[in-house]
């Protein structure tokens, strides 16, 4: 089976929000996705409201 056919077939299996989230995603540039990558891994060992500001901050997103 190829890449490209496995890739659709654990699409089609994702939840509705699983959808949105992995097309905002593949929305993002490079540099956007690899913070949220890093974001997601170091979300499992530190307090997330710590790393929502930094996350934010590095995004520019004005959370107010």
């Amino acid at each position: 089976m190829s890449l490209k056919l496995e890739e659709q077939e654990m699409y089609m299996r994702l939840t509705q929000r699983e959808k949105e989230m992995a097309d905002m995603f593949e929305q993002m540039s490079k540099d956007e996705q690899e913070i949220m990558i890093e974001f997601a891994k170091r979300l499992r060992t530190e307090d997330p409201k710590e790393l929502v500001k930094e996350i934010n901050q590095r995004l520019d997103i004005d959370d107010e």
